[in-house]
C-alpha cells in the first residue's frame, strides 16, 4: 500500500552480504574470522535488521476505521496459498551473527550485539506467528545438508512465543542501561520491554477470545513489562502547546519523552516517505464507525445527542473529544503554514472524513523527511490497562496512571472505572460482540478501554491486528458492515465545512455547472437509505471466520516439504497432503 522509498546505501550494501536463501552459505569472500573482528562489523551486520520495521506502523492502516483505495491483500481478500510467499533471509542473518559474534575480541560489544540480535530474532518471529500461527523455530543457521531441519514440521505457536519471550528477556538484560540517541532511533531495553508488552497483549488476547490455554501467562507478561516501563523508564506524554496530540505526529525530531522508538528520514540521502501525500492519492478517509468512538468533550457518549447520526459534517465536530479535530480535517482546520485544504471537504476522501493526523504542509506535500514514531509511550499505558482488565486485576489506581494521563493530555474528563463497568455502551457492544461472552460481568470496562485505544492509536498500524486478536474480523466485512462516511442526506450542492464556499455537488441527471467538483449519484458517490456516504460499495470484502484470522502457508513451500508443512485451516492449496 504505502511504500517507503528506501535507498539508504549503507543498508543496501550490507544487505548484500547475505544470500536470499536460508540454506546457502556466505560467499567465499566473506570469511567470518576476518569479518567479525570489531564492534563496527557487528553493528554493520545488524543494521539491515532495522528494515523489519518497514511494514509496521502507518504503512498498514486499512481495517474498519480507515478506508482507501490502496488495498492490502488482507483487506482485498486476495490472499492465496498459490501467491503467498515468505522470507527467512533476515532470520539467517541474525542467527549467523549469533553463531559468530564471539570471534570479536571486544567482549562488551559481543554482549551488546548478541542482545540486539536476539531482539531482532524475537521481532522476526513475532511477525511470523501473527500471520501464520504455528511456525518452524530455528535458532541456528540451516545448511543445505540439514534436510531434517529444513523440512521440519511447524512448531506449536506456544513454543515459538515462549522462545520469543526468552529472546526478549535476554535482550532486556543485555541492553540494560543503553541510552537513547538524540532521535530515539536505536533499540534499547525499553524498546525490548515495549515489544514484550506488545507480544504478550497480542498472544494473551488472541488465546483468550478463542478459549485457548495459557492466555493469562501472556497477559501477565504484558502487564509486567508495562509496569517496568512506567515505573523505571522515565517516559511521559508530550504536553506542550494547544494541540499536543496533533503536533507529536508532525515534529522533527519527535519528542523524546514520549518516543520509545522512531524511524529517521533524510531527504538529502534520498531516504524519505510519502505517506502524507499518498493519503490524497489513495483517497484515504476515516469511517463513521470510527468517528462514533469519539466521546463528547464532557465525557458523554455521542449517542446521547438527539439525531446524532443525522448531524452534518460540521455539526459532527461540535463539542467532541479534542483529538477528533486534531485527527480529522474539520471546519476551520489549517495546516502548519496556515493554509486550508480544499480536498478535505469535497469528498476526495472516500468517506468524506480526511485525515489531519501526520499532515504538516499539505499544500506543498511531496516527499517527507520528518521522523515517524514506531513505538509511543501511550501504547504502553493502553496495553497495561487492557492486559490488567483482561486479567480482572485493573484498579482505579492503575487507571489513574495509564488511561487518565492520556485523557488529560487530550483535554477530556478522567476515566471512571466503575461507571465504565456498570454502564456498557450499546453502540460499542454492537461493534465488539465477542467481549460480552468472555466478560459477562465487566464487559463495559473492556469496551471503554478499546474505545480509548482506537481513538488514541488510530492510523498507527494497530487496528488490523487488534481486530484479529480480539476475534472481531467481521468488522471489515462491508457486506455486513458497510463503510459509512459523512451524512449528506441526498442530491444537492454542499458546503461541507460551513465556510461559505461550495465544496461539491451530488446530482442525479445533470450537473448544475456551478460547482467545479460534482459527483453523479449511484455512479461516483453512493448514499445509504438514510443519506450517509457509503465508501467502496462495489468492492465487497467478506471475512471467513474459519479461515481469515491466519494467512495461508505458501503452497510452493508445502510442496517442497512433501506435506510435512501443514496448511492453515480453511485454505485450499490444491495439494493432496
Amino acid at each position: 500500500m504505502k511504500k517507503l522509498r528506501n535507498v539508504l546505501f549503507l543498508v543496501a550494501a550490507f544487505s548484500g552480504l547475505v544470500s536470499c536463501d536460508l540454506t546457502t552459505v556466505p560467499e567465499d569472500s566473506m570469511i567470518p574470522e576476518r569479518y567479525f573482528t570489531s564492534a563496527a562489523s557487528l553493528e554493520q551486520w545488524l543494521n539491515n535488521c532495522y528494515t523489519q520495521f518497514d511494514g509496521y506502523g502507518i504503512m498498514e492502516i486499512e481495517a474498519d476505521d480507515v478506508i482507501d483505495q490502496g488495498f492490502t491483500a488482507f483487506f482485498a481478500g486476495s490472499r492465496l496459498p498459490s501467491t503467498e510467499t515468505w522470507s527467512w533471509t533476515m532470520l539467517r542473518r541474525i542467527n549467523y551473527l549469533l553463531e559468530h559474534a564471539d570471534i570479536c575480541p571486544d567482549k562488551e560489544a559481543v554482549a551488546y550485539y548478541t542482545a540486539l540480535a536476539r531482539f531482532h530474532r524475537a521481532y522476526f518471529y513475532f511477525e511470523k506467528v501473527k500471520r501464520y500461527g504455528d511456525i518452524m523455530w530455528y535458532d541456528r543457521v540451516i545448511g543445505s545438508t540439514d534436510t531434517d531441519l529444513l523440512y521440519k514440521a511447524r512448531d506449536d505457536r506456544g513454543v515459538v512465543m515462549d522462545n520469543i519471550l526468552a529472546d526478549l528477556d535476554a535482550a532486556i538484560a543485555g541492553l540494560a542501561g543503553t541510552p537513547k540517541n538524540e532521535r530515539s532511533t536505536n533499540i534499547t531495553e525499553w524498546t525490548a520491554l515495549a515489544i514484550k508488552a506488545r507480544v504478550g497483549l497480542f498472544e494473551g488476547t488472541f488465546r483468550k477470545y478463542r478459549g485457548m490455554p495459557e492466555a493469562d501467562k501472556y497477559l501477565e507478561a504484558c502487564a509486567d513489562a508495562c509496569d517496568e516501563i512506567i515505573s523505571r523508564g522515565g517516559f511521559s506524554l508530550y504536553n506542550t502547546g494547544e494541540t499536543p496530540y496533533r503536533d507529536i505526529f508532525s515534529m522533527d525530531p519527535v519528542p523524546s519523552n514520549e518516543t520509545i522508538l522512531a524511524r529517521s528520514y533524510n531527504n538529502d540521502l534520498n531516504f524519505y516517505h510519502s505517506f502524507t501525500r499518498d493519503m490524497l492519492g489513495t483517497r484515504t478517509g476515516l469511517s463513521w464507525r470510527f468517528i462514533t468512538h469519539y466521546l463528547l468533550k464532557d465525557g458523554q457518549r455521542v449517542t446521547t445527542v438527539a439525531d446524532y447520526d443525522k448531524k452534518s459534517f460540521a455539526e459532527s465536530f461540535t463539542n467532541r473529544d479534542p483529538r477528533m479535530a486534531q485527527t480529522v480535517w474539520g471546519p476551520g482546520a489549517k495546516d502548519y503554514t496556515g493554509h486550508n485544504l480544499a480536498q478535505a471537504y469535497n469528498l476526495t476522501a472516500l468517506t468524506g472524513y480526511f485525515p489531519r493526523k501526520f499532515q504538516t504542509d499539505v499544500v506543498n506535500n511531496t516527499n517527507r523527511s520528518e521522523d515517524i514514531i514506531l513505538i509511543r509511550y501511550p501504547e504502553i499505558l493502553l496495553a497495561c490497562a487492557e492486559a490488567k482488565a483482561e486479567l480482572g486485576i485493573l484498579t482505579q489506581s492503575d487507571v489513574d496512571r495509564t488511561l487518565n494521563p492520556i485523557r488529560e493530555r487530550a483535554g477530556m474528563p478522567k476515566f471512571n472505572m466503575d461507571y465504565a463497568k456498570n454502564n456498557p455502551d450499546p453502540l460499542l457492544d454492537g461493534y465488539y460482540p465477542q467481549v460480552k461472552a468472555v466478560h459477562p460481568s465487566d464487559y463495559g470496562l473492556i469496551l471503554e478501554i478499546r474505545r480509548e485505544r482506537t481513538v488514541e492509536l488510530v492510523m498507527e498500524g494497530f487496528r488490523q491486528w487488534d481486530l484479529i486478536r480480539w476475534k472481531e474480523g467481521p468488522a471489515i466485512d462491508n457486506g455486513k458492515n458497510p463503510f459509512y462516511g459523512v451524512y449528506i442526506g441526498g442530491p444537492g450542492i454542499y458546503d461541507l465545512d460551513g465556510d461559505g464556499i461550495k465544496d461539491f455537488e451530488i446530482y442525479t441527471d445533470a450537473k448544475s455547472g456551478t460547482v467545479s467538483t460534482a459527483y453523479k449519484l449511484d455512479v461516483d458517490v453512493f448514499l445509504s437509505e438514510g443519506g450517509r456516504v457509503i465508501a467502496l460499495k462495489d468492492n465487497k470484502f467478506s471475512f471467513n471466520e474459519d479461515r481469515d484470522y491466519l494467512w495461508p502457508i505458501p503452497a510452493a513451500q508445502r510442496a517442497l516439504s512433501g506435506g510435512t508443512l501443514t496448511q492453515n485451516p480453511g485454505w485450499d492449496d490444491g495439494l493432496n497432503f
